[in-house]
């Protein structure tokens, strides 16, 4: 009992202890967040997805809560059309939150500190991911000084550091140390419960991480088998503790099957995961291991992060995610680790070189990232070697160190110094900061060391530990210090975001009174006078509660994606990052929208038939609003429809335009009373020449390679650009514009080496309906090099019939629309058989009846649905739920019995039985 008490003191002691030094290393880290105003939220994903998701989520859970008060019933929506042009909300927000146990706590903020809580959790995360890491050490009976600074190597490594950006890529930090005691306990055959429990929380966590924590736990798993000899050498018993761990990997898995099988759904076909650039290769260039070997102890090196260019950092590209940034002592660790003779420092070597060997070779990025493209974001495994070595390696330093050591470190810090030369003579930014830490610290070890006989062994251990914090504070200090890493540049200012939405011109839209269901398009994707992006949200729609176009999240309906590409929109910057339909006329017709909110000083992109509403003026910017005369509802009625492979041939102007008339089914059947349509384009090949007058000045800062070309005006249509089989050679990411006297647009292309690279090479730029036409336009990019191309079209789109053909299928339209939650109704009164379109992404989810009577659903014109309707009045019921849940449920509810049946035999047989089992240490 005694000993008991002792052990819970020497516990209680160590987490204060490691409390207090973590609140004033985190104070120190992160003082240029506080310095500068600013919070942990990165401006693009962190804005635009983490912060719009953590809000969201809140007002979510709360609407649960407050559902089940209120009505004593409990009910999960599962559908919002606030997401893109709507989207299931489980699948969309898992990735970011849903699922992630820590990120309950925002329903205990309200939205207008949601600022303070976002950086709370990122904070929070840190500290359990070192208690974790600490814990982990207290199994494995480690010394506690020596745990204490191997968990401040793994909270505060490069990973961590780097991905504070994306506060849910730390969580996994939290989950390895606890998974690999699981497995620990697994091999010396005790329970595997905590093991279960751990796969569990990590599936329902996030399912990308989740893949890679499968794979480090293999890779631990299989060095431990192998490394303590008992077990190796026991085949026996080695097949046993496999099955085991197996047995109990596919049961935690299974428990997350309900959120698990429908993530698994939408990732076999959303974009993201679909076509890469990068694929995989052989081998990394030079420059890749030269940024590499720099930033092992100092991640603000400049050598690292090209400051060329500010904000964007090259980690994404030349770096593949390789965050290190460990201490500077880690290089003594290193060399410590791997001259000593103890055989229980086998496991760890190991998983250095393996580490090494993953870190080097392509493949294995490629595979850790779910074989889409190669990254290194299992980096956070290395760093866990990394910290464990510290953990091992000190205590030995009681016991003095060998020349060899010092001579080794002397070596390691000699090649940083000829690295730098080498990259200053190449051109790089002169950077002697981080060889000066490396040097400085081990100079000090050193004279601390040659006093050793003066001194208490302690005494040096302390050194050790000390000069490894301060080494902490400094590197990532000086990371985010905007006199050197800079990276706070990449962060947004305290409320900063949310002040700016709150006063857009957006906000105007929930206040229009209209109770009719409509999609309202905004002028995200142009360009302002200044030639830049609008500082605003593509998912705006979730917080500012209107229905919209945009979306931009990980996993997104793929339908929506195929939209896009199949008819080459540009309002895009990559097909899972929507900003909306480039306002072209008919495809924003079909999408039900009925409102447009433009900048003040655009005139020529304001779709036909939208008719000037009114200004809206806020404090960010003026505004106008806009309404469509002939806007369709959410279901319109067709009577003919389209042959895919006809549709297949036409070119993605005439398909938008036969989409007009003709509802284009994925399935060619045969429905009753619907006839195959033909389409007759209308549209006109527009002649242009060169000219050798500049009537327009490009706008955007930066332009080369300005062509301007005229053509004769056509009155009354809407004209298109479109480059088909694009080339840029120059840079790997350009946008080609096209600007005429009243809009500025851009199509984005990357090369096939970008990660970002989704296959587009042809573009379509709407330039805009004119009354009397345009005659004037100019192309250029916002990058040095040479543009080329197959073919240059200029297409004019007469405007004539079109009302007529609006009004057709708003005579067949559905009435009384009633939208709430994942449930939809609505009644039609038809004098001839339909295919009722719904301006619906298209889901298996939905589920569709016909007067009480299950009717079948098509998916139409690419990405929406469409129901057959028979003459008459009919009452229409369409309800949502998210495909694979009720499967999933099902694979969960029965694994969460048998993991309860077989814990309740465990603890009986317990009672009865007390078994002995050898215990195998490090």
């Amino acid at each position: 009992m005694t000993n008991r008490k002792a052990i819970k003191n020497s516990n209680t002691s160590y987490i204060l202890i490691f409390t207090c030094l973590f609140t004033i290393v985190s104070c120190i880290v992160f003082m240029p967040f506080m310095i500068e105003n600013k919070s942990f939220i990165w401006i693009s994903d962190g804005t635009d997805q983490h912060y719009t998701s953590l809000i969201y989520y809140s007002h979510y859970l709360r609407s649960i809560i407050k559902h089940l008060l209120t009505t004593g019933k409990l009910s999960f929506p599962m559908w919002d059309f606030k997401i893109g042009q709507g989207s299931d909300i489980i699948t969309t927000l898992h990735y970011y939150c849903l699922g992630d146990p820590l990120a309950l706590l925002v329903v205990l903020f309200p939205e207008k500190y949601m600022t303070n809580c976002y950086d709370f959790l990122v904070i929070l995360r840190l500290y359990l991911s070192g208690l974790a890491f600490s814990a982990y050490c207290f199994y494995q009976k480690k010394d506690k000084t020596a745990a204490f600074a191997g968990a401040f190597v793994y909270m505060f490594c490069g990973f961590s550091l780097t991905y504070i950006k994306h506060p849910f890529f730390l969580n996994p930090l939290i989950y390895m140390p606890i998974l690999f005691i699981g497995v620990e306990k697994i091999l010396k055959k005790q329970s595997p419960s905590l093991f279960i429990m751990m796969i569990f929380l990590s599936a329902v966590s996030n399912f990308y991480f989740f893949f890679i924590l499968t794979i480090l736990t293999f890779i631990y798993a299989v060095i431990r088998c192998f490394c303590i000899e008992d077990i190796s050498r026991n085949i026996k018993y080695l097949v046993q503790v496999m099955g085991k761990g197996i047995i109990s990997y596919i049961l935690g898995t299974a428990m997350a099957a309900f959120i698990l099988v429908p993530i698994a759904m939408v990732m076999k076909q959303t974009s993201r995961y679909a076509e890469s650039g990068t694929g995989v290769f052989l081998f990394y260039p030079l420059e890749y291991f030269r940024r590499l070997f720099l930033s092992f102890t100092y991640i603000a090196s400049e050598n690292y992060w090209d400051h060329a260019d500010a904000v964007k950092n090259t980690i994404t590209k030349d770096s593949y995610w390789s965050c290190l940034g460990f201490a500077a002592t880690a290089v003594l660790v290193i060399i410590l680790l791997f001259v000593s003779k103890n055989k229980k420092l086998k496991s760890v070597k190991f998983g250095f070189l393996a580490g090494l060997c993953f870190i080097c070779i392509p493949a294995a990025g490629y595979v850790f990232n779910g074989f889409a493209y190669v990254s290194n974001r299992w980096i956070f495994g290395f760093a866990f070697v990394i910290a464990f070595s510290f953990t091992l390696v000190i205590p030995s330093l009681k016991k003095g160190i060998s020349n060899f050591v010092w001579l080794g470190s002397a070596l390691w810090v000699a090649a940083i110094f000829a690295v730098n030369t080498i990259s200053i003579i190449m051109g790089y930014h002169k950077d002697f900061i981080g060889i000066s830490i490396s040097a400085g610290f081990i100079a000090i070890l050193f004279i601390v060391e040659r006093c050793r006989k003066y001194i208490k062994n302690d005494i040096f251990v302390y050194t050790f530990v000390m000069l490894t914090i301060i080494s902490i504070c400094i590197n990532g200090n000086l990371f985010y210090n905007k006199h050197f890493g800079n990276i706070i540049n990449e962060y947004s200012y305290r409320d900063e975001y949310r002040n700016n939405l709150r006063n857009s011109s957006l906000k105007a839209i929930k206040h229009i009174k209209d109770s009719t269901f409509f999609r309202t398009d905004t002028y995200r994707y142009t360009y302002d006078n200044a030639g830049e992006l609008k500082e605003l949200s593509s998912n705006e729609s979730m917080l500012l509660g209107y229905k919209g176009l945009a979306s931009y999240f990980s996993l997104i309906n793929s339908n929506y994606s195929n939209y896009i590409q199949q008819l080459d929109i540009i309002g895009v910057l990559s097909p899972h990052r929507i900003y909306n339909l480039d306002n072209r006329t008919v495809l924003n017709e079909l999408a039900s929208v009925k409102y447009s909110i433009e900048m003040k000083e655009k005139k020529g992109d304001v779709p036909y038939g939208y008719k000037f509403i009114k200004n809206i003026n806020s404090k960010r910017e003026k505004a106008k609003l806009y309404k469509n005369r002939y806007a369709l509802p959410l279901g319109y009625g067709y009577s003919t429809s389209m042959d895919t492979k006809d549709f297949e041939k036409l070119n993605p102007i005439d398909k938008q335009q036969a989409m007009l008339s003709n509802v284009i089914l994925t399935e060619n059947t045969d429905i009753s009373g619907i006839e195959k349509g033909n389409y007759t384009s209308e549209t006109v090949d527009v002649r242009y020449r060169k000219s050798s007058e500049k009537t327009i000045k490009p706008e955007y800062e930066k332009h080369y390679g300005e062509n301007e070309y005229t053509m004769k005006p056509f009155s009354n249509s809407e004209t298109y650009l479109l480059l088909k089989n694009v080339r840029f050679s120059g840079a790997s990411r350009v946008n080609v514009i096209a600007q005429t006297k009243n809009i500025i647009k851009f199509a984005k292309f990357y090369d096939k080496s970008e990660i970002y690279y989704y296959g587009r090479k042809d573009a379509v730029i709407n330039l805009g309906y004119y009354k009397k036409g345009i005659s004037n336009f100019v192309v250029y990019t916002d990058a040095k090099g040479k543009l080329s191309y197959d073919k240059m079209e200029v297409i004019s789109v007469p405007m004539n019939s079109y009302a007529g053909k609006v009004k057709e299928l708003k005579e067949n339209s559905m009435r009384n629309i009633k939208v709430s939650g994942s449930r939809i109704t609505g009644k039609v009164n038809l004098k001839s058989n339909k295919l009722l379109c719904l301006a619906v992404p298209y889901s298996s989810g939905w589920k569709a009846k016909v007067d009480g009577k299950s009717a079948r659903i098509y998916k139409a014109n690419i990405m929406y649905m469409a129901i057959p309707i028979q003459l008459g009045k009919h009452q229409i019921e369409l309800d949502y739920c998210t495909p694979g849940l009720l499967p999933g449920s099902f694979i969960s509810l029965i694994a969460f019995f048998v993991f309860i049946g077989a814990v309740i035999i465990n603890a009986c047989a317990s009672l009865s039985v007390f078994k002995h089992s050898r215990i195998y240490r490090v």
